[in-house]
């Protein structure tokens, strides 16, 4: 492997053990691409995505019962409505 020449410093004992600068450059830039499509393959086997729309669909529903309450003018009658996932009187149950 390596050789020492007494001096602290270790020199190949063969050229052949050498990189050059090239092919180092080579091997980063293949490791980088490997670990790159390694981390896209996970990304998509969790399907980050999908869940991220499913989020995103949610919150803005919400967002959307929060603004319908905010602009519902209060009523004395409102303590005894009941209201469906929507928003609105559920005439049934009220």
């Amino acid at each position: 492997m390596t050789g020492d020449d007494g001096s602290g410093v270790h020199t190949p004992k063969d050229f052949n053990e050498c990189v050059s600068q090239e092919q180092l450059h080579n091997a980063k830039k293949e490791m980088q691409e490997v670990i790159t499509e390694a981390v896209t393959d996970a990304i998509i086997d969790l399907k980050l995505g999908d869940i991220i729309e499913r989020v995103d669909r949610r919150i803005s529903k919400l967002t959307d019962r929060i603004d319908t309450l905010e602009a519902r003018q209060p009523t004395s009658d409102d303590e005894d409505m009941v209201y469906d996932a929507q928003g609105k009187v559920e005439e049934a149950a009220t």
